[in-house]
């Protein structure tokens, strides 16, 4: 008890120097991008979560309860519907910047209320 082959002892080992192929310890830092913690996503589907994650945005690894909220709110048979509706909805943003869906949801109203006007007049002319 008390001897030093009793206590565990660490040595600090320095960092190797550069070689002449090898970037310098600067570039290379700045070269390879490890992902220290995957996304709230990755994690929960048990994923590799690659460096340019798509939803790491979204999900980030501090908040797992937003994903589990997003994936578990619908049911399997209507993901495919919600996946659809996402792209529509992107669609039109595209088209659209500034209302997106609503934009197109506004017109199609006004459509839709145009032709009750002109079915009611018709309706009066005819009867």
């Amino acid at each position: 008890m008390g001897s030093s082959s009793d206590t565990a002892c660490t040595v600090a080992t320095a960092p190797p120097s550069p070689t002449p192929t090898s970037p310098p310890p600067q570039l290379a830092a700045t070269t390879t991008t490890v992902v220290l913690s995957p996304c709230a996503a990755c994690k929960i589907l048990r994923r590799r979560c690659v460096d340019r994650c798509v939803l790491a945005p979204y999900f980030p690894p501090t908040e797992p309860h937003k994903f589990t909220t997003a994936h578990r709110e619908l049911p399997e048979e209507q993901r495919a519907d919600a996946v659809s509706s996402m792209v529509y909805e992107a669609n039109a943003r595209i088209r659209d910047p500034v209302y997106g869906c609503a934009g197109a949801i506004c017109q199609l109203q006004k459509q839709w209320h145009g032709a009750k006007e002109f079915n009611s007049k018709l309706n009066h002319v005819l009867n």
